[in-house]
């Protein structure tokens, strides 16, 4: 099996090439990033998905399990990928060696990547390995690129996602905690917390009504005010009223 530095090692054929030039964007093989995930508790991710654009006319994709899949599983994973991602699948490649329990599959697609967004597609990955509980995604972007991401981590009811940025890497550890979904909306440019969104919105929600009922009350009050001091006022009027005609 592929761990730690070994695993980018035993990579070969388009893989190989996609790992040397991610290497050479991050510095070489001893290269460390920024941080370390917090939640990964040192071990490998089971999916580890590099995607490079910018340097060929088609983006290169590549996958490495961290456990031998068969050949078909594989390709079927990268059927649904590029399915969900709306991509295609050229010069798909699969090495999977059940000797040394590794699998890896590479392809290329144009606009797996699109410069102009800033925003990185991360549902297609997740939702493809969602079976899985940790998944790395690398984006090796161009130096045009500008990542609109709002958030170091995030978190939803299904996963946590931890993202660090060396230079033109973007990289995203996925944690899933529940795998029982189809789709999911990754916000990169909104909440990092929206179920503390939601809750935030609910209080928002309760506290614009309890100032609407202040006010009611508030104006109920002046109303009431207002009432009394009309009827004092007629009534002062009134009794002044016949001493009013008996001075005249």
């Amino acid at each position: 099996m592929c761990q730690s530095r070994k695993q980018w090692m035993c990579l070969s054929g388009p893989t190989a090439a996609l790992v040397a030039i991610l290497l050479t964007d991050m510095g070489g093989i001893n290269a460390q990033p920024a941080t370390v995930p917090q939640k990964t508790g040192g071990r490998a991710p089971e999916i580890l998905a590099l995607v490079f654009c910018g340097g060929t006319p088609e983006d290169q994709v590549s996958i490495t399990y961290s456990r031998f899949a068969s050949a078909e599983e594989a390709q079927r994973d990268v059927t649904e990928l590029a399915r969900r991602g709306v991509w295609q699948t050229n010069g798909m490649a699969v090495t999977a060696n059940p000797a040394k329990d590794e699998t890896s599959v590479s392809f290329q697609s144009p606009s797996v990547v699109v410069s102009e967004s800033g925003v990185p597609p991360l549902s297609p990955f997740i939702e493809t390995w969602r079976r899985y509980d940790y998944l790395r995604i690398i984006f090796v972007v161009p130096k045009s690129f500008s990542p609109k991401i709002a958030w170091s981590k995030y978190s939803d009811e299904y996963l946590d996602i931890e993202f660090d940025r060396v230079g033109s890497t973007l990289t995203f550890d996925v944690f899933l905690r529940e795998h029982d979904f189809d789709r999911v909306t990754i916000p990169l440019e909104g909440e990092s917390n929206p179920a503390a969104q939601r809750k935030f919105g609910r209080h928002r929600g309760e506290l614009l009504l309890l100032v609407a009922l202040v006010l009611a009350v508030a104006s109920a009050g002046i109303v009431a005010i207002a009432t009394v001091v009309i009827l004092s006022r007629r009534q002062r009027r009134q009794r002044e009223e016949p001493s009013r005609r008996r001075n005249g």
